[in-house]
């Protein structure tokens, strides 16, 4: 008899399915497009959450709406910072360098590099502000807590807050702005 292999996408395919309809239903509800500084989604069930090359979410949370919501925005807020506030973020990562030049110990999916920490810090910031926005203060702090990858960033973003909010406004990263308008898809200088 002939070896064979079968291969079932059938699980796969419906952690994807039900993603896109949890992403359906949180866009209507909260107006989630305000922050949508992309709009393509890709959906993968296997990988891991990521802003590029193309912005990727997968199931983890589609059961706990606002930790849905709030993974979403991070990514979103990451495309915002690397397509659209490039010079700003670049000094932005220049002074979190001065400010922590010893990189945290990596995380199971955190780059060796510095800078891809200090970015995400800078997002778990501005992605705590929208979320504080959306849902309130105990929703951030629970994202803190809860914080499985980044717990470093979301920790030093939640408890260094006024640090880095001043240095984010000071460089014009803050406010997030609204995705809808067309000045805030300008791309970065």
């Amino acid at each position: 008899m002939p070896f064979e292999t079968l291969i079932d996408m059938r699980e796969a395919e419906n952690r994807a399915a039900e993603t896109w309809e949890v992403l359906k239903a949180m866009r209507n509800k909260h107006e989630l497009a305000r922050y949508e500084f992309t709009q393509t989604v890709r959906i993968a069930p296997l990988e891991q959450p990521h802003s590029h090359p193309v912005l990727t979410i997968g199931p983890s949370y589609n059961r706990n709406e606002e930790m849905f919501v709030a993974n979403y925005l991070h990514q979103q807020v990451k495309r915002y910072l690397l397509d659209h506030r490039g010079l700003e973020v670049d000094q932005a990562l220049e002074k979190l360098a001065k400010l922590y030049p010893r990189r945290p110990a990596p995380g199971k999916f955190w780059s060796e590099d510095k800078a891809d920490v200090h970015l995400d810090l800078i997002a778990c910031r501005l992605e705590l502000n929208l979320v504080q926005d959306l849902f309130g203060g105990s929703v951030a702090r629970k994202r803190v807590e809860t914080a499985g990858v980044r717990r470093w960033c979301y920790r030093e973003a939640w408890f260094r807050k006024a640090r880095l909010i001043e240095m984010l406004d000071d460089l014009g990263i803050t406010p997030v702005p609204d995705a809808r308008m067309p000045t805030a898809l300008e791309p970065a200088a």
